[in-house]
């Protein structure tokens, strides 16, 4: 099964319904609810996404949701050594995807989910749009 890694702003758009982009990621977890491919997110995408959703949202519903993303998308730790990599890799101008990248490159996943393409350009893990990956898998 492929093993999919997902950033902090395809969760985000799965959680506020984000228009142009909420029917790719709902197919996207669907696919992972389903057990047809092994969703992936690091701990800081839940933090970052749980910071963000509570501005319009009651944080008890942010909650709620977290948890239902927690039961089809597996979270992965933050260590010392992804954050020692990620402060010495000088390919990423943001510090939050260099986490994010060396997160999902120490956990062997196949493939990063993102809409900030152009931030991952020096991934050695192939890099797509959730509408790219649907696509590619025939959807």
């Amino acid at each position: 099964m492929t093993r999919v890694f997902v950033d902090t702003n395809i969760i985000i758009d799965l959680l506020a319904k984000r228009e142009n982009y909420f029917q790719w990621t709902e197919i996207l977890f669907d696919l992972g609810y389903r057990k047809e491919i092994v969703l992936s997110a690091s701990v800081l995408s839940f933090a970052n996404a749980h910071y963000i959703l509570k501005k319009s949202n009651s944080k008890a519903a942010v909650k709620s949701a977290l948890v239902e993303l927690k039961n089809v998308c597996t979270s992965i730790d933050l260590t010392d050594g992804i954050l020692s990599q990620a402060l010495h890799d000088s390919a990423f101008n943001d510090f939050e995807d260099s986490l994010q990248y060396h997160t999902a490159l120490g956990s062997h996943q196949e493939v990063i989910i993102t809409r900030n393409l152009r931030d991952f350009k020096s991934s050695a893990i192939p890099v797509m749009t959730a509408e790219a990956f649907i696509k590619s898998l025939g959807y």
